[in-house]
């Protein structure tokens, strides 16, 4: 989960922006803290984004955009589906308070709280399209049942997933790896068998 190496100035504005959201929130950033962490006047900042939501928004795509690296990387190194759902969901647990949501479920909970309800219909179409793929490799393997639709299955694993994140396990320790491994092996699996 390394920071990838900052090389143009527009990069270095976005991870001054993503650490000033970070100990701040985003109703307490600034253009002009950005530009002063990020060592720029404020017209720099200007010049890439006209007002402070372009550079908000800006900075959670970038934030997602690495995410979404992560995850890859860890759903292809997984053997199966399952190994891929257990490791995505520590994944998530990981990495997406602190690094995709920028640190915003500390500072801003009521503004994770309208992410993932009013804004994630908007989010989940391309993270299903990320799924499906893996989702037909586990009907290839016989893994999950041959004759479900993949992008259903994906928004299910999906749905699953943006809940590892939002709910505290009541039966399940969702940080036990073996423990998150067999609830979604008789739970999730076990059902699209």
């Amino acid at each position: 989960m390394a920071t990838p190496a900052v090389t143009t100035t527009e990069e270095l504005v976005l991870a001054a922006a993503a650490t000033c959201i970070r100990a701040n929130g985003v109703r307490r950033t600034t253009i002009e803290e950005v530009a002063r962490v990020a060592g720029v006047s404020r017209g720099t900042v200007y010049r890439y984004w006209p007002t402070k939501d372009d550079l908000v928004t800006a900075a959670f795509s970038r934030a997602t955009a690495e995410f979404v690296q992560e995850s890859l990387a860890v759903l292809d190194a997984a053997p199966t589906l399952l190994d891929g759902l257990v490791a995505n969901a520590r994944l998530v647990r990981a990495y997406v308070p602190a690094q995709a949501l920028l640190g915003l479920d500390e500072t801003e909970p009521e503004a994770v709280a309208m992410l993932l309800t009013r804004d994630l219909p908007a989010l989940m179409g391309p993270w299903i399209e990320i799924w499906v793929p893996y989702v037909a490799r586990a009907q290839a393997t016989g893994e999950i049942r041959a004759g479900l639709d993949p992008r259903r299955v994906a928004e299910w694993v999906l749905r699953i997933l943006v809940s590892v994140v939002t709910t505290p396990g009541v039966s399940v320790d969702l940080d036990d790896p073996e423990d998150l491994g067999n609830f979604l092996r008789d739970h999730l699996i076990a059902g699209l068998g």
